[in-house]
């Protein structure tokens, strides 16, 4: 079981690679405002093997937006920092996600 979930995470990456090969928009958000790698940088289970931030860089490659807000105003990094992903931290940064982003209160 653990073995087969492991196989699953190593070709998640390839699944992302086509669905973007065939003009998925990165920066398409749900109705929370949140967008793919505002999952993938809140997902603790992609975290360990370097899965999440392997998935990132393929994202950011594809243009997604590293400083996109969702609708509380949370970014990836912020998602990121919750976790406490230091690496993700660092790679968002280097891609131009803003350490400034405020968060909105929301009612």
């Amino acid at each position: 079981e653990e073995e087969e979930e492991e196989k699953q995470l190593r070709n998640l990456h390839v699944i992302i690679e086509l669905i973007l090969a065939h003009d998925a928009n990165p920066n398409l958000a749900n109705v929370a405002g949140r967008r793919p790698l505002h999952l993938l940088c809140s997902n603790e289970a992609l975290r360990e093997g370097g899965v999440a931030l392997e998935i990132a860089k393929i994202l950011i490659g594809s243009r997604a937006d590293p400083g996109a807000p969702a609708a509380d105003g949370a970014t990836p990094l912020h998602e990121a920092c919750m976790l406490g992903d230091v690496a993700m931290c660092e790679f968002l940064v280097t891609c131009g996600a803003s350490v400034n982003a405020p968060l909105v209160q929301l009612p």
